[in-house]
């Protein structure tokens, strides 16, 4: 809440669900600060109990899960979509497609970590072969702000790397 006051987004909602390919509950796994007691660090919380969260103490919270498109329904002709769910996108993808499939030129901003996906037993080659033939273009946003077109081959080939891209997934419909 404190980030959207500072923001100045006043024309956001915030709703206390997890997103997934089903509605039920499931756990969510929040890393403790050491230093910090009583606070959560709420921006490295998964569904997924994450490797590289292993030398913190970790809270289990029980959350609500909603199928993205269940859960907005009508929505249609949306914009843009900025997923960062720690390696949880394949779990939201049919949901996703679901909502491209009512809309028109698109992009989606998102962490791209496939070796996060293949661990949770997703491969990421047909999932990103989705979004080409649903006619979209794919981009890696380094970090210094450039932005590099990327083909769905390169992307597949880093599933074995311990590491994320930032990328952006882009739809123009011509006519």
């Amino acid at each position: 809440l404190k980030s959207l006051a500072i923001n100045g987004f006043n024309n956001t909602y915030l709703h206390k669900v997890a997103l997934s390919n089903q509605i039920g509950e499931i756990d969510l796994y929040v890393p403790v600060p050491e230093n910090i007691p009583g606070q959560l660090y709420t921006g490295s919380a998964s569904l997924f109990k994450l490797e590289e969260l292993n030398d913190f103490k970790i809270e289990t919270i029980r959350v609500p899960t909603v199928e993205l498109s269940s859960y907005l329904p009508g929505l249609s002709n949306v914009d843009v979509v900025k997923l960062d769910i720690e390696g949880a996108e394949p779990l939201v993808m049919e949901g996703l497609f679901r909502i491209i499939d009512n809309s028109n030129d698109m992009e989606i901003f998102m962490e791209y970590a496939p070796k996060r996906w293949v661990l949770q037993g997703h491969d990421p080659e047909p999932i990103l072969n989705r979004f080409v033939e649903k006619g979209f273009h794919f981009f890696v946003i380094n970090h210094d702000g450039n932005i590099i077109p990327v083909e769905v081959e390169t992307l597949v080939s880093l599933k074995g790397q311990d590491s994320y891209l930032d990328i952006k997934i882009v739809r123009k419909i011509v006519g």
